[in-house]
C-alpha cells in the first residue's frame, strides 16, 4: 500500500493505492512474497490520470506520505480543514469551523426529525424542543480556539 495526499480543491485529502494480484485482486499488506505476478501499487499521477477531466481539472497538487503525516484528527469536519503545506499536512482552524457548524445544523435537523415523529406518536417532547432549539452552532463555532475545544463543544445530545 502506498499513501498520498492529493490536493482537491484546496482540501487535503488522502489517497490510498494497492497492490494487485493474480486477477486483479487487492493484496493484504505482507503477502506480497508469497504471490506470484505482483502488479505494484500505481502512483497517485497514475490513479488521478483515470479520473474525469472535470475531476482531474480540480486537483492541484500530490505527493507520497507515511501514516505518519497524517493529522490525528480524523473526524471528517476535521479532515476538510487539512492542508498540504509540502512539509506537513495542517488543520486550518477556519476550513475546520466552518465543516463543523455545517456538521452540527445536520445533526440538529435529524434531531429534530427524531422529536417531531415522537410528538406524533404522542410523547412529550417539550423540553426536549427547548433543548434543541437553545443549541446555537455559530456561538459553538466561535468560541472554539483549537480543535479539541470544537470536538468538546459538540452537545451530547445530538448524537444518538
Amino acid at each position: 500500500m502506498r499513501t498520498f495526499i492529493i490536493i482537491n480543491n484546496g482540501v487535503a485529502r488522502v489517497l490510498r493505492t494497492y497492490a494487485f494480484g493474480p486477477g486483479g485482486r487487492s493484496i493484504t499488506p505482507g503477502t506480497e512474497g508469497d504471490l506470484p505476478e505482483i502488479v505494484p501499487a500505481p502512483t497517485a499521477i497514475e490513479v488521478i490520470a483515470k479520473y474525469h477531466p472535470d475531476k482531474q481539472a480540480k486537483i492541484t497538487g500530490s505527493r507520497e506520505i507515511t501514516e505518519a503525516d497524517l493529522p490525528t484528527d480524523t473526524e471528517h469536519w476535521a479532515r476538510d480543514g487539512w492542508e498540504d503545506d509540502g512539509a506537513t499536512i495542517i488543520i486550518n482552524l477556519a476550513k475546520a469551523k466552518a465543516s463543523f457548524e455545517k456538521y452540527i445544523i445536520t445533526l440538529k435537523r435529524a434531531k429534530a426529525l427524531d422529536i417531531l415523529a415522537r410528538e406524533t406518536a404522542g410523547e412529550d417532547v417539550t423540553s426536549e424542543k427547548a433543548t434543541l432549539q437553545a443549541i446555537n452552532p455559530q456561538a459553538l463555532v466561535a468560541a472554539a480556539p483549537d480543535i479539541a475545544a470544537l470536538r468538546a463543544a459538540l452537545p451530547a445530545g445530538l448524537i444518538a
